[in-house]
């Protein structure tokens, strides 16, 4: 009799549904999520993904296609070829966004070329080079400070005027003299508001954070439900952002895709990356979507939660299995009723709650992405 116990009470208190209950449902969700385009590269970002409270995003390329336009050109000193041959030479070691949209407006005006030597990216602020022993920018308010050229205050409210239009600015000089500037618009993704929406729901405090000018952030914050901005932010700064919202508690998931965006979604919780950002977003990111839509990154923060919640129930099962099933084996009901556990089918109950988690892991294949 004591045998019978002995060896029922180790069969049936055998961890195997404790060991299964994690693993399990991490390896379904991280397939699920491959077979839906959120690419996973650590398990341990599916586990921290649910506890995310903060959902901070970039705005260009992310909350917007990442194909913007030239709108608008403001001469103030030049005609429309030199502004834009200027332009176009120095953003020619540029992948931002932006500046395909000069190279873009360039190749249809006209194909004058410059020779713009040593060029240098501020970062930040734009980027310099010199032509014909001048020294050539293009960027914001602060590289032209920064070049020497002197802005009025009639331009400066020009500027001021043009930002409240929700676009882009970006400054031309040649030497001491600002040439004028370049407006470019960007059309926000289909699913964004949606997106931002579902986040709320589902109790994530929304942030954009971005190098934009003030206008054209709350411009499209405004428009896609954002009531948090921070912008005319500097790429080191965005991680700072990161770390200070940490530091109060957060527990943030960050979604960029550019260069700028690397050390942010390297100090962030959760890094996801847009699938057709720049190698080096890709390499710092935890989620990578595949599809290029900001919905996908809710429904990263989504399939989190869902994991989590299989892995609770999974270790509820085990856990209720062993409160049953040891003092049964253990001969509980000898006294009274007589009956005992047989090995048997203390090994048949605990195959049946290995087979329980499993298959409450495998629920999760039915997990569908947030659908636009």
């Amino acid at each position: 009799l004591a045998i019978m116990v002995m060896v029922s009470s180790l069969v049936i208190a055998c961890p195997c549904a404790l060991g299964l209950a994690t693993p399990t449902a991490l390896v379904v969700g991280t397939g699920v999520g491959a077979k839906n385009g959120l690419l996973i590269k650590g398990i341990d970002a599916l586990e921290m993904a649910h506890k995310c409270d903060t959902l901070v995003l970039d705005k260009t390329g992310t909350i917007t296609s990442g194909k913007p336009r030239v709108s608008h050109m403001e001469l103030l000193n030049c005609e429309v070829k030199e502004i834009l041959a200027i332009a176009s030479a120095l953003e020619s070691e540029s992948n931002h966004p932006l500046a395909s949209a000069i190279h873009k407006s360039w190749s249809n005006v006209t194909s004058q070329k410059f020779n713009v030597e040593d060029i240098r990216t501020i970062a930040g602020m734009g980027l310099v080079g010199k032509l014909d022993g001048q020294v050539v920018a293009i960027g914001n308010k602060e590289l032209m400070d920064d070049v020497g050229v002197e802005i009025t205050s009639e331009v400066s409210s020009n500027l001021d005027r043009a930002s409240m239009k929700g676009v882009s600015i970006a400054l031309v000089s040649q030497g001491a003299r600002l040439l004028g500037w370049i407006e470019m618009s960007d059309r926000i993704r289909e699913s964004s508001k949606l997106a931002v929406s579902k986040a709320k729901q589902m109790g994530l405090d929304v942030i954009m954070l971005t190098g934009d000018n003030k206008y054209s952030a709350d411009s499209i914050a405004n428009e896609v439900g954002i009531e948090k901005v921070v912008a005319n932010i500097k790429p080191d700064q965005k991680a700072q952002e990161i770390k200070n919202l940490q530091e109060a508690g957060k527990i943030v998931a960050m979604l960029g895709d550019g260069i700028n965006d690397a050390a942010a979604l390297s100090q962030a919780d959760v890094g996801l990356a847009m699938g057709a950002g720049s190698d080096i977003a890709l390499d710092a990111a935890d989620f990578v979507l595949v599809r290029n839509d900001l919905i996908d990154a809710v429904s990263s923060i989504d399939l989190g939660k869902a994991t989590m919640r299989r892995i609770k129930t999974n270790l509820g099962w085990a856990f209720v299995y062993n409160l049953i099933g040891i003092p049964l084996a253990m001969g509980i009901l000898l006294p009274s009723t007589g009956m005992l556990l047989p090995p048997a089918f203390a090994a048949a109950a605990m195959a049946l709650s290995s087979v329980s988690v499993v298959g409450n892991s495998l629920v999760l294949r039915w997990w569908k992405p947030i659908q636009e």
